[in-house]
């Protein structure tokens, strides 16, 4: 048996350990993902949670302390309270729902982290413990690209400097650089 064979019976054993990371990679990824949202629209939230709780006290304030209230004022304040105090309550609700993916977030990188050190994948060097990159070093040896796990992280290594290159060119070409 030579080592292509070997390397590819340690990925037919290793299969359990791989989809885990994998699982573990997505779970990562889709939170990443949901709380980049939240960073694109984080300033909005702070300004709802500051700026809607002091409106509907001033609205507050203004109904005990100001004129004396009518049957049609008095409906408008406290409609008006209402929505303020809505929207400060959705606000608060978002950042809080934001506090509890932070540490969500943590965790799935915790068990990522705990995937990749499976003693299952200790035939890949740590660095290349990542599912898209197991994947690939699988297909370069059953399409007898490489015979050895050194060839096949040669192949990898190369093909992630010749899209590095051609995403900087395509980032070039755009800005008008001619990188």
């Amino acid at each position: 048996m030579d080592e292509r064979e070997q390397l590819l019976e340690c990925a037919r054993q290793s299969n359990s350990a791989i989809k885990e990371l994998e699982n573990c990679e997505n779970k990562y990824l889709y939170l990443l993902g949901k709380e980049q949202k939240f960073k694109k629209r984080e300033g909005w939230v702070w300004l709802g949670m500051i700026l809607c709780p002091l409106l509907v006290l001033g609205a507050i304030i203004f109904i005990i302390t100001g004129k004396e209230p009518s049957a049609k004022t008095l409906g408008t304040d406290l409609t008006m309270c209402v929505v303020f105090g809505g929207i400060g309550a959705f606000c608060i609700w978002r950042f809080m729902t934001h506090l509890k993916r932070k540490n969500e977030l943590a965790e799935a990188s915790a068990k990522v982290d705990r995937a990749q050190e499976n003693p299952a994948l200790s035939w890949i060097p740590p660095k290349y413990r990542i599912t898209t990159y197991i994947y690939k070093m699988i297909e370069y040896l059953q399409n007898m690209r490489a015979k050895t796990l050194q060839e096949a992280i040669n192949l990898l290594e190369t093909e992630i400097h010749q899209a590095t290159m051609e995403n900087l060119a395509a980032i070039g070409a755009i800005n008008g650089s001619g990188y």
